[in-house]
């Protein structure tokens, strides 16, 4: 797993973005999600979980 591209939100804002980008764009939570993950460079929710669970910036 390669660290993110940039430096990541904790994890409460980083679930409130892709909330917001489910609401606008009318897609389902989990591909927000994966969408969003991807911006930071991962390849997908579960990979950026993984990492903020790795890297204890959880708040």
């Amino acid at each position: 797993m390669n660290p993110p591209t940039k430096p990541l939100p904790p994890i409460k804002r980083f679930k409130q973005r892709a909330k917001a980008q489910k609401n606008s764009e009318g897609i389902k939570q989990a591909r927000a999600l994966d969408l969003l993950s991807q911006k930071y460079g991962f390849t997908d929710w579960k990979e950026c979980l993984s990492y903020y669970h790795t890297q204890d910036i959880n708040n």
